[in-house]
């Protein structure tokens, strides 16, 4: 908001001569010419008195308005300072200056503008459909994982079972003095899974827990 702009009113200088001073140099002659050359000279005195006032209240005026516009001046670039802390500028016309719009300064800040504008758009929907893929694939590897798991635990299951039944023989076959039926059962290498997705252009979300155990087997 701009504060209304005082105008100005020109005043003459206070002249120390009177005026119609010739005419109060004259000696009245009567009662009622001195009584018209004495209200001559208190309106003479009057006048000055209050052109002294004016000038002091017009000084006043000028000065408080010239305090106001600076005030203004500061307070605009406080909040421009604020506005541009921490980020770009959205505003062309970020300073308060005029500006001619279809001069090349401004012709070139605009298209560039325009740019920024555009490009942070691409990026932000970059980023969404990024996030969503990553989401979809954190999806798909966690499932192959619990999957995978399942089936090492399977094997694992499995393999215990085997061991088992071959000792109960091994210890026949140690008591009748004869090899076992069958060779010891081995577990085996275990599935394996993939690696984590990653998201590409976002920093990675730090690991919640480390993959499963059974991948050291």
């Amino acid at each position: 908001m701009v504060p209304p702009h005082y105008n100005t009113t020109p005043i003459s200088p206070i002249r120390m001569k009177r005026r119609f001073e010739e005419v109060l140099e004259i000696e009245p002659q009567t009662c009622h010419e001195r009584d018209l050359r004495d209200s001559l000279i208190d309106s003479q005195e009057n006048e000055r008195a209050l052109k002294r006032r004016l000038v002091e209240v017009q000084t006043g005026m000028v000065m408080a308005n010239v305090y106001v516009g600076q005030t203004q001046t500061q307070l605009q670039e406080d909040e421009e300072r604020k506005k541009q802390k921490g980020k770009g500028s959205n505003r062309l016309n970020a300073d308060g200056m005029p500006k001619l719009f279809t001069g090349p300064e401004f012709m070139s800040a605009a298209q560039k503008h325009h740019d920024d504008r555009e490009a942070k758009e691409k990026e932000k929907e970059q980023r969404v459909e990024e996030g969503t893929k990553y989401t979809a694939d954190l999806g798909v590897w966690k499932k192959e994982e619990a999957e995978r798991v399942e089936r090492n635990n399977q094997r694992r299951s499995q393999h215990k079972t085997a061991l088992a039944a071959w000792k109960v023989e091994s210890d026949r076959a140690k008591s009748q003095k004869r090899r076992a039926g069958w060779l010891k059962p081995k577990l085996g290498d275990l599935e394996k899974g993939r690696p984590k997705p990653k998201k590409q252009t976002a920093v990675a979300l730090p690991s919640t827990s480390r993959q499963n155990g059974d991948d050291e087997d």
